[in-house]
């Protein structure tokens, strides 16, 4: 199958993942706690007060992953058995309860939150796949590869200050022109 028409599948699933994300959030949402009220010492010095109480955390023995290949997404059967610490849904994610205080992890996260935020739902799905199709698999799909690189310059304190507007500039800068591209061969 031509990568543009596998590509117009993918795509096409994005409403059934999003009510799927949507669904497990409802589901999770009595367990969810902001990841200010972990107290992490960090954290404070790279999110906004606002990116903090907003941002919400469930901690589980597992996280959920969309059964994508369910929905039809067999290209995608690697990112599901992923044994993930962590995973980012909206303004929410999901963490393995022993990591729950690894706060490089949650600052992995954060760092996700803020781009289904800059992108929003559809858009973040999109880029998302569309990442993990072109670069073939997980390790470099480029919003993990960005998410990652962060984190690596969190837990070897090179980073200064609040890092959200250079979180949405990297988006604007390398994930938004290939997400354009994307979908203008999926068409």
């Amino acid at each position: 199958m031509c990568k543009s028409m596998n590509l117009k599948h993918v795509l096409a699933t994005i409403p059934q993942v999003r009510e799927w994300v949507e669904a497990t959030l409802a589901q999770q949402q009595a367990q969810a706690r902001p990841v200010a009220s972990f107290g992490f010492p960090r954290l404070p010095q790279y999110f906004s007060p606002e990116t903090l109480a907003g941002t919400f955390v469930v901690e589980l023995p597992r996280v959920p992953v969309p059964p994508l290949v369910e929905m039809g997404l067999p290209e995608f059967m690697e990112f599901q058995k992923v044994a993930c610490e962590g995973i980012t849904y909206l303004d929410t994610y999901f963490v393995r309860m022993d990591k729950r205080l690894d706060e490089a992890l949650h600052f992995h996260e954060l760092v996700h939150v803020l781009q289904w935020r800059h992108l929003g739902p559809d858009q973040f799905l999109a880029a998302y796949a569309v990442n993990h199709l072109l670069a073939a698999g997980y390790e470099r799909n480029l919003l993990e590869v960005m998410a990652y690189h962060f984190q690596a310059q969190f837990s070897a304190g090179e980073l200064n200050g609040n890092v959200e507007s250079l979180i949405r500039g990297q988006i604007d800068r390398h994930i938004a022109p290939l997400l354009g591209r994307a979908l203008s061969l999926g068409r």
